[in-house]
């Protein structure tokens, strides 16, 4: 069983984005190779983050400066200069890419999101654990923790797990600036 904790990973998204603050989906070790890694920023730029209200209301909360890093992951850097490692791998549906993020240096562990790229604005999707068919997830090789936590580890095809999982409304939404 994986030790990760939601609230152990204290992504630079934690205020901003709900994602990984409950019923996220983790692993102890990366899933997804960097050498898939695609590049769905660019080479990066600055960008508003806007967290998602009632209905269809976005209310900006903060911005990051994303840079394109050598081994083909992104540096996404708050105003405070804090910095989180993400890769974005194609899954192959309507502008959609499975994120993978890093804990903090000092904390283990992997979270899991999909972003929706529409034009300019990159929508982020947090799938919950709880909002999931368990029997189906777990025939996939989820291990549901409770109902909070989706360790993936023993997933073989994530991307295929993640264009399976109800994705919910987005929680968030980056806007180029």
């Amino acid at each position: 069983m994986v030790e990760v904790r939601t609230k152990a990973i204290p992504f630079v998204f934690a205020a901003v984005f709900s994602l990984f603050l409950s019923g996220c989906f983790i692993s102890e070790q990366p899933k997804l190779d960097l050498a898939t890694a695609a590049a769905p920023f660019g080479e990066g730029g600055r960008y508003g983050v806007f967290e998602r209200g009632e209905g269809d209301q976005y209310n900006r909360q903060e911005t990051f400066v994303i840079k394109r890093r050598p081994d083909g992951a992104y540096d996404f850097t708050n105003e405070k200069g804090e910095a989180i490692v993400i890769s974005f791998h194609p899954m192959g549906i309507d502008g959609r890419f499975l994120s993978q993020a890093k804990a903090e240096k000092d904390q283990p562990g992997y979270g899991y999101a999909v972003f929706r790229f529409v034009g300019k604005d990159a929508f982020l999707h947090a799938p919950q654990c709880s909002d999931q068919d368990r029997a189906r997830v777990e025939a996939l090789g989820v291990e549901v923790n409770g109902q909070f936590e989706c360790d993936i580890a023993g997933v073989k095809d994530v991307v295929g797990l993640f264009g399976f999982v109800d994705l919910g409304e987005p929680v968030s939404k980056l806007v180029r600036e």
